[in-house]
């Protein structure tokens, strides 16, 4: 076999495998979307009482309310936010019951965000029935 094909079957399979290594972008990657955040928890005595604001204000987003219980006991609860600039209160619809060391988790809202502040409520269901109200958040202004 003469020696000129072969050096030019290696040649060809070098620079194949050379580009095969070169990296190209197929196209630019996206930029990272960063959302505003805010998080407002209070001590209720028996446990923690949070509401979190996930986006701006005049834009949709998310508000989670959710609730730790440390101690006490056994309850049932429910969960909701309200507005300080009025409307009504967005109450969850699930019953949570919980004892020493439970949690609702985050219960999770997708609605508008308008201007102004809101707080968590924690209604309790068991006797005797209150409602307790946490500190409050604010939207975060973009």
């Amino acid at each position: 076999m003469p020696v000129r094909p072969v050096l030019h079957a290696l040649a060809a399979v070098a620079v194949a495998v050379g580009l095969a290594m070169v990296p190209v972008a197929a196209h630019a990657e996206a930029p990272e979307i960063t959302q505003a955040y805010r998080q407002k928890c209070t001590d209720i005595g028996n446990g923690t009482l949070c509401i979190d604001i996930t986006g701006s204000e005049k834009q949709n987003g998310v508000i989670g309310v959710g609730y730790w219980k440390h101690s006490g006991a056994q309850v049932r609860v429910q969960l909701g936010w309200q507005n300080t600039e009025g409307g009504l209160a967005n109450m969850h619809p699930e019953i949570h019951t919980l004892g020493a060391g439970g949690s609702t988790g985050t219960q999770t809202t997708p609605t508008y965000l308008a201007p102004g502040c809101v707080y968590p409520i924690l209604k309790v269901l068991s006797s005797p029935q209150t409602t307790i109200l946490g500190q409050k958040a604010c939207v975060p202004v973009e």
